[in-house]
């Protein structure tokens, strides 16, 4: 959960794409208040599209992170294109970014970090989550 606070409290929005349905993962998804959540794809390229424009967003601002070889396509149109480090190896050729962290282990985190840290507002970010969470 760490990963998608840290992402709240940067303005980072998340969503989810799924090529199963698990009604785990949509309960998940709004607990977490993940807004986006969409499984039962396995043209995740089409889908991915279809979430930009929904969302108002140029395939160049996102950032898509994946482990299975459905995951290539949409890591292809992406701006930014992450595997996780226990992704098929396939995937981990694709993209910009392999995360140290497995996927399940803290890798969104990371990633996460990543990106707040290239925009200049992890502090900003970290500090918004430790007034608001740990001091609260």
């Amino acid at each position: 959960h760490s990963g998608v606070a840290l992402s709240q409290f940067g303005k980072i929005p998340i969503g989810l794409l799924s090529a199963r349905f698990s009604q785990t993962t949509s309960i998940r998804a709004k607990e977490m208040n993940i807004d986006i959540c969409e499984q039962g794809f396995l043209n995740k390229a089409k889908k991915f599209q279809e979430i930009c424009k929904d969302n108002n967003l140029s395939h160049h601002e996102v950032a898509y992170i994946g482990d299975g070889l459905v995951d290539i396509p949409p890591m292809k149109l992406a701006g930014l294109s992450i595997s996780v480090s226990n992704a098929d190896r396939e995937v981990k050729n694709s993209a910009d970014i392999v995360t140290e962290k497995k996927g399940g282990t803290g890798a969104l985190k990371e990633v996460v970090k990543f990106i707040l840290s290239k925009q200049g507002k992890i502090e900003e970010a970290m500090k918004a989550m430790k007034e608001k969470v740990y001091d609260a």
